[in-house]
């Protein structure tokens, strides 16, 4: 997430409005009226675009702070590092989500700056192929991070337009439970591909082992890209042609938005918030240099900690499911936090990586349940506004 490539691209994407796109890679079908059967097709092309996503999503959570740790001999750079590689991601979208809203707002063609800083973020994984062959030492685990961080950059101008052009693919009555069956498909993806490069990642020689691990991924994510370009756009939606054809400047100026008021509810859930991430991410980052350096764990036992932890959610979301058509949504998410806080204890007070498998297992399986009730919770609290 071929220098060559990336350069290409940034120079073909500086002035996207006044250019006309005629290469396959960023072609999106737009039909004259949305078909009955237009919402299916689209539906089946998010359901295969999300697996072959999942492949690469698989490698790239479970791998980046792994393989950068590998390079490096000292605990402290290693720590240092793993932390910025969870943070940074997470300080960008902060600083960049609303700017990036806005600026695809602006924009005439939406669908290829969504699907170009898509493509960027993929294309540019070919660079952590490369950098070994170049660096292998403390150096390499640095520029490894860095463009870990660069690549991060785009991610949120795709999330929130995508999110946005889902919600005007999928009609609202069925939208809950497509969403809900990508991220099962996600999920399982996830679940079959990390023991496979798991074994892979043990018995090749690294660095070979994880540059064609990424290798593969960047090929396997090509599916995701085709699919994406599959999907049917109306020329009547925000993304469609239609609103590329009408200059921004002529449309008519948004009525001011008032501000919704910070009630008592929503101030005790963002503090609650706060406190109950707070204690769950901090120790991340530790988590990857402690399997290695201290109980000195295979990749591919890590490989499959994280498979059986995501095999985990999805049991969670079927199960939580079931269990907020009887209860409420407050009861869910103070049953399924009261769990969540043994993972760590379990991490630090026992050397049996079995123990971790199994309590990385039942964690998730919690987690879908506190993220479940809290998205209802806030949706039940808020005005459509």
């Amino acid at each position: 997430m071929l220098r060559p490539c990336i350069g290409y691209f940034a120079l073909w994407m500086l002035d996207c409005d006044d250019m006309s796109f005629n290469l396959s890679l960023l072609r999106t079908r737009f039909i004259p009226g949305q078909p009955g059967n237009a919402t299916e097709a689209n539906i089946r092309y998010l359901y295969l675009e999300i697996f072959f996503a999942g492949i690469m999503g698989a490698i790239t959570v479970t791998y980046n702070s792994l393989f950068a740790v590998h390079f490096v001999s000292d605990p402290t750079l290693a720590a240092a590092l793993s932390g910025i590689l969870t943070s940074a991601p997470a300080l960008i979208a902060i600083l960049l989500s609303i700017p990036s809203a806005g600026f695809l707002d602006r924009k005439k063609r939406r669908v290829a700056w969504l699907f170009g800083s898509l493509i960027f973020i993929r294309l540019g994984m070919i660079m952590i192929v490369l950098l070994p062959f170049v660096f292998t030492d403390r150096t390499a685990a640095i520029l490894l991070v860095a463009w870990f961080i660069v690549l991060s950059i785009p991610v949120p101008l795709f999330t929130t337009g995508f999110n946005a052009l889902l919600a005007e693919l999928i009609p609202q009555k069925r939208r809950a439970f497509v969403l809900s069956r990508r991220s099962i498909i996600y999920s399982l993806v996830i679940t079959f591909t990390l023991p496979v490069t798991g074994l892979w990642l043990n018995f090749a020689p690294f660095p070979l082992n994880f540059q064609m691990v990424y290798l593969f991924g960047i090929i396997a994510v090509m599916g995701s890209q085709f699919f994406l370009h599959r999907l049917i756009i109306p020329p009547t939606s925000t993304f469609g042609s239609a609103a590329a054809a009408s200059p921004v400047t002529t449309a008519a100026p948004a009525e001011p938005k008032a501000r919704a008021p910070l009630t008592p509810l929503f101030r005790k859930m963002l503090i609650n918030s706060l406190i109950y991430q707070l204690g769950l991410q901090i120790s991340g980052p530790l988590f990857v240099i402690y399997y290695v350096n201290t109980l000195h764990a295979s990749d591919g036992l890590i490989s499959v900690n994280t498979a059986v932890g995501t095999f985990g959610v999805v049991f969670g979301q079927l199960l939580w499911e079931a269990v907020m058509r009887k209860r409420s949504y407050a009861w869910v998410l103070r049953t399924a936090t009261l769990g969540t806080f043994m993972f760590p204890f379990v991490v630090a007070f026992t050397h049996d990586f079995g123990l971790i498998i199994a309590a990385n297992f039942m964690v998730n399986m919690l987690h879908p349940g506190v993220d479940l009730s809290s998205l209802n919770v806030i949706f039940s609290w808020s005005t459509p506004e």
